[in-house]
């Protein structure tokens, strides 16, 4: 347990897109999965498209078309509100939660994320001083040696909530050390990609 924050104040959000407009450019939202500091899966929807999907990403994603327009999809409007009454009170944990906020199209306070790929001590462990942004595989092989889970799943409890369950063991593993960088004003991650400032608070 984290000594400022209680784990009920934690969750870990993922999102999965396909692509819409010419070639595939526009990422839509396709999946949200959020899972609690235990791991377990509090919410979990495939999305109906909001535009004609032009690109699945099917070898990446494993979405197909019937995945967004069956009895396991919801309405992005649903999905949205859901997942933003879910996160809205608490400290959100993820890999590259700027590109999930975006694909969500919802804003968070900055303060409460805890973003694996922008900790600056994990770019430093690794070796990584360039500003480049490191794969998921490379933080979890790298910090845990682990591998990090592939392939896909449509089920409820999916691979993706295992991407969302790595993102939360590593920041567990420096949990303690991250909360009191924070609470020293000390803020330990590297800023956004440029353009996503609006997602956060």
């Amino acid at each position: 347990m984290s000594k400022f924050y209680p784990p009920e104040e934690y969750a870990a959000l993922s999102c999965l897109s396909v692509g819409a407009g010419s070639g595939g450019s526009v990422n839509m939202l396709a999946r949200a999965t959020v899972i609690d500091y235990w791991g377990n899966v509090i919410f979990d929807s495939f999305v109906e498209p909001t535009e004609k999907v032009t690109n699945y990403k099917t070898t990446s994603t494993g979405i197909e078309e019937h995945h967004l327009h069956g009895s396991e999809s919801k309405p992005f409007k649903v999905v949205q509100a859901e997942v933003a009454d879910i996160i809205k009170d608490r400290i959100v944990i993820g890999y590259s939660l700027w590109t999930d906020l975006a694909v969500l199209g919802i804003r968070h306070i900055a303060k409460n994320t805890r973003d694996i790929a922008l900790f600056v001590p994990f770019r430093e462990a690794l070796n990584q001083h360039s500003g480049q942004t490191l794969g998921l595989p490379t933080l979890v092989w790298g910090l845990m040696n682990r591998h990090a889970q592939t392939g896909f799943s449509n089920s409820i409890d999916p691979v993706q909530a295992e991407n969302a369950r790595a993102s939360l063991d590593i920041f567990r593993s420096v949990e303690g050390t991250w909360e009191t960088l924070i609470f020293n004003d000390e803020w330990p991650c590297a800023l956004p990609p440029p353009g996503f400032a609006q997602y956060f608070i």
